[in-house]
């Protein structure tokens, strides 16, 4: 599951794939000097390639990590507790009567927890597909940096779901979730979706499998040349009553046999409507200190680990609506 370059990676690709492919050339090196013994025995370089390999996992998944569009990233330091603090205004004019005490309002506090958790992206590279030319140390990051975005969107849409269950409404009463009646969203659906979103909030956008946003097109929606010079950089391929509609990549897992799910849920049966604004907070803590590599060389395999911990707040639903294929 996966956007097309909606954050910045630190280096371009094609410094991506220089780096990658200096790795590459001194681990073959290595291992025709002197085998596994000797990749082993290298431990300054290493070190210092595995850290370039982890760095390269995180720009590749950067350039299609899909949490910028739906949250709000934030920091935080490991071992502390974060409280989202939303200030809920009370103030209002009253009457004025003279030499009497005034009424004094102060806006009211509303906080919310973020909890957040562990988790490791361990992958070992095997030397042997390497030596042999069966594949690069680049395949290998590319393969890490797609376990890392399915990660990521998984958590964010299946946060964003959870908020946007049946029989939640917004801050007037209309529901968050649509039930369509067919296997395609309807004119009537949509129509009603939008109207609520655009209601009070701007930029919106139709997120979504290009099987699901197709239907769409029926509708009315259209494609004009500046969406079109969008497709390639960020995956916009039309708009439709205000909303720009971007494609989510609904990729195929051949290990697990299964195509992208959010909460259960095959992606292309949903819909995700989004504000421009968004409605929830992605507090991450740094745990880099901790990831690692060591190489067996018994299997021949070298291996690196990446901890990180993170969570997701949805403080405002009503900025996200979620539209739900029969």
């Amino acid at each position: 599951m996966a956007l097309f370059n909606f954050a910045t990676a630190s280096v371009s690709k094609a410094d991506l794939a220089a780096r990658l492919e200096d790795v590459q050339k001194d681990a073959m090196k290595l291992l025709n000097e002197g085998g596994v013994s000797k990749f082993a025995a290298a431990l300054e370089w290493r070190g210092e390639a595995a850290a370039l390999v982890r760095e390269a996992v995180l720009d590749t998944f950067r350039m299609t990590d899909p949490t910028p569009i739906f949250t709000e990233r934030r920091e935080g330091r490991l071992g502390d507790t974060y409280e989202f603090e939303q200030l809920i205004n009370t103030l209002r004019v009253v009457e004025y009567s003279p030499q009497s005490d005034p009424q004094v309002f102060t806006p009211r506090k509303g906080l919310h927890t973020i909890k957040t958790s562990s988790f490791e992206l361990a992958y070992g590279i095997p030397l042997q597909k390497v030596l042999v030319g069966q594949h690069t140390i680049g395949e290998f990051v590319g393969m890490a940096a797609e376990a890392l975005t399915r990660h990521y969107a998984d958590l964010t849409l299946t946060a964003i779901d959870k908020a946007c269950a049946v029989g939640s409404t917004d801050i007037k009463g209309r529901p968050l979730r649509t039930m369509a009646a067919g296997t395609d969203v309807s004119k009537a659906e949509i129509d009603a979706a939008l109207r609520r979103m655009h209601a009070y909030n701007s930029g919106v956008t139709i997120f979504g499998s290009r099987y699901a946003l197709d239907a769409i097109y029926t509708h009315g929606a259209s494609q004009t040349e500046a969406l079109a010079n969008e497709l390639n950089a960020r995956g916009v391929i039309g708009s439709y009553r205000g909303a720009r509609m971007v494609e989510m990549v609904d990729d195929h897992n051949l290990f697990y046999q299964s195509f992208s799910k959010v909460n259960g849920v095959d992606l292309e049966k949903l819909l995700f409507v989004a504000a421009g604004t968004p409605g929830a907070i992605l507090l991450e803590k740094d745990l880099s200190a901790l990831d690692w590599e060591e190489m067996n060389s018994r299997t021949a395999q070298w291996r690196q680990g990446v901890r990180f911990e993170s969570g997701i707040l949805v403080h405002s639903p009503h900025r996200y609506h979620v539209i739900q294929l029969a």
